[in-house]
Order: structure tokens, then C-alpha cells, then sequence
């Protein structure tokens, strides 16, 4: 048993080389990378996007459909007691 335990300890390392450290860094700089790369992706297509927006307001506007003048609907109020007869005719 004791040659069994001393083959697994030479087998082992003794002592850290830091290759263990530097596989980490570069995992974690490729990630950012990565990262980075699917960040400015993201941009671009939101810069896409907005631009067509533009284009698609700046057409409104040109064409005449423009939000400005539009008034929003006003509910018409009702007398008390034509809202009975309209519940008693089931017209509400």
C-alpha cells in the first residue's frame, strides 16, 4: 500500500506551475471577447432600428399624418337619469 500511495504522489504535482492560472485568464479574456462582440452586435441593431424608425416618422410627417392636432375622444357624460332608462331599455 505504501507504494501505491507514493506512485499517486509523484504523479501529483508538487508544486503549482501557475499553468492552472493562466488557462483561467485566458478563459476569462475569451469570454469578454465574446462578450464584447455580442454587445457591439446589439448595437448595431438597435442603431438599425432607430434609423428605420426615423425614416418611418420623417415619412409621416412628409405624407401628413402627424400626431400634432389630434384631440383625444372625450366620454360624453350622461344625466343620471337617462343612464336609468337606458338600464331599464338594456341598452347599457
Amino acid at each position: 500500500m505504501e507504494n501505491e500511495t507514493n506512485e499517486q504522489k509523484k504523479e501529483q504535482p508538487a508544486v503549482n506551475t501557475g499553468a492552472g492560472v493562466q488557462s483561467e485568464t485566458d478563459s476569462i479574456v475569451e469570454r469578454a471577447k465574446s462578450e464584447r462582440q455580442k454587445l457591439e452586435e446589439a448595437i448595431k441593431q438597435t442603431e438599425d432600428l432607430l434609423r428605420k424608425n426615423e425614416e418611418i416618422l420623417a415619412k409621416q410627417i412628409l405624407g401628413g399624418r402627424t400626431e400634432a392636432g389630434q384631440q383625444p375622444l372625450v366620454a360624453k357624460e350622461i344625466d343620471p337619469k337617462e343612464y336609468a332608462k337606458q338600464l331599464l331599455n338594456g341598452k347599457v
